[in-house]
Formats: structure tokens, sequence, C-alpha cells
């Protein structure tokens, strides 16, 4: 059995930590396909997982999963890249 993960400032939603970790690597951009491979599982079971999310968080699609984890607290926002700016020869790296 797969426990809930505690949620309390989730608007009374909750995942279980297999779904908390699927809703992660959606996050970061994985396919179905890689986190089958990442968490040892078939693709069509990695598909389930995320189909699941989508349900539980009454959205349409794995975008709108995510931004509505962030939305809710359970995910925090990807840190920004830094930016290079080339000037000339000179190379500046920022991060914002």
């Amino acid at each position: 059995l797969h426990q809930l993960v505690d949620a309390p400032n989730w608007s009374g939603m909750s995942l279980t930590v297999r779904e908390h970790e699927v809703l992660r690597l959606v996050a970061t951009g994985k396919t179905n396909q890689q986190i089958g491979v990442l968490l040892a599982v078939s693709t069509r079971t990695a598909k389930a997982h995320v189909e699941r999310i989508i349900a539980r968080l009454g959205v349409a699609n794995r975008t709108e999963a995510v931004a509505r984890a962030i939305s809710l607290g359970m995910l925090t926002p990807p840190a920004a890249p830094p930016i290079t700016i080339f000037c000339g020869v000179a190379c500046f790296r920022y991060t914002v």
C-alpha cells in the first residue's frame, strides 16, 4: 500500500508518496517512459500514476498538474538558470 503524504496546506488534497515522486519527475519534464525507467516500473504504471495525479488535482494535463501543485505548495518552483550575457569578448553570468 502507498502511504499518503501529510499535506496540511494542500487544501484537502493528498497524494501517495509514489504519486508525489512521479509528480516531481513530471515537473522536470520526464516522459512516462523515463519515469518508468527511473522508478523501475512499466511505462503503463507510470502513465496510471500520472493520470491519477491529474484526476486528484482536478486538472486537464501534466502542465496544469505541475502548476496546480506549485500553487498548492506541493512543489517548489524550479530555480531560474543563470543568464549568460555576451559583451564583445567578455562573458558574464548572472543568476536572477
